[in-house]
């Protein structure tokens, strides 16, 4: 089996959908692209499998499947340049700690007084 049926055989199972995913979320741009080259060659096999189907939504191959990629390419750098503000984010947070709430001062009857 080569890798292109092994891509699209992973997309269609359980656990292989979820492999493919845990993939993805640390691939780069151009192993993403290659990947979904190849779930857009055997779009209708994934669309006709439960776990496919999830993945070919997620993925946005249907965007990847049209002639002009940009589309899909533009949404994917939006997508890792969000993840990399919340690495950045949860970065600070950890450095410097939790933002601090401002304590409300209850107020009483008596206090307004």
């Amino acid at each position: 089996m080569g890798q292109k049926n092994d891509v699209v055989s992973l997309s269609c199972s359980r656990h292989g959908s979820r492999s493919l995913e845990a993939l993805w979320a640390v691939s780069a741009s151009k192993a993403k692209s290659a990947m979904c080259e190849h779930l857009a060659d055997n779009a209708n096999k994934m669309k006709a499998s439960e776990w496919g189907a999830i993945l070919y939504s997620k993925f946005n191959v249907r965007l990847f499947g049209k002639k002009d990629k940009s589309d899909w390419q533009e949404l994917e750098q939006k997508k890792a340049k969000k993840r990399q503000m919340l690495f950045a984010l949860k970065r600070d947070n950890e450095f410097n700690g939790p933002p601090s709430k401002k304590m409300k001062k209850n107020t009483t009857e008596e206090d307004v007084d």
